[in-house]
């Protein structure tokens, strides 16, 4: 159940933003890459995933997967309706923001055209 759900979230995830999805319990980040993100990611609002909502605002370029780094976590969050159905609503929540900026077909057609 846990490799499903996570695997299929950051598929979706990926589609959804453009860009490769953080994981905050996995991840590291320059201070230069947040220093360019910082006024425009949410920071106070609990029902908005914080990982995901900085994925949708660094550079496409900025994040990359990198598969030797493992952590182990805890699938506790998703036992239970009620836990699966709030991390959704919290996924929701932070696309519905990111693409009020940024729809999603704009942040592809940009990502796929490359630069200038």
């Amino acid at each position: 159940m846990s490799v499903a759900y996570l695997g299929s979230y950051y598929v979706m995830a990926h589609l959804a933003i453009a860009r490769t999805p953080l994981w905050g319990s996995c991840m590291a980040l320059r201070r230069s890459a947040w220093t360019d993100v910082r006024s425009e990611v949410e920071r106070r609002d609990p029902e908005v995933h914080d990982d995901l909502d900085l994925a949708a605002f660094l550079d496409p370029g900025a994040a990359r997967l990198e598969p030797r780094w493992r952590v182990e976590v805890s699938s506790r969050s998703l036992r239970g309706r009620a836990q699966r159905r709030r991390r959704w609503d919290r996924a929701w929540r932070t696309l519905e923001r990111s693409w009020a900026a940024v729809p999603p077909w704009r942040r592809w057609y940009e990502r796929l055209a490359g630069p200038g």
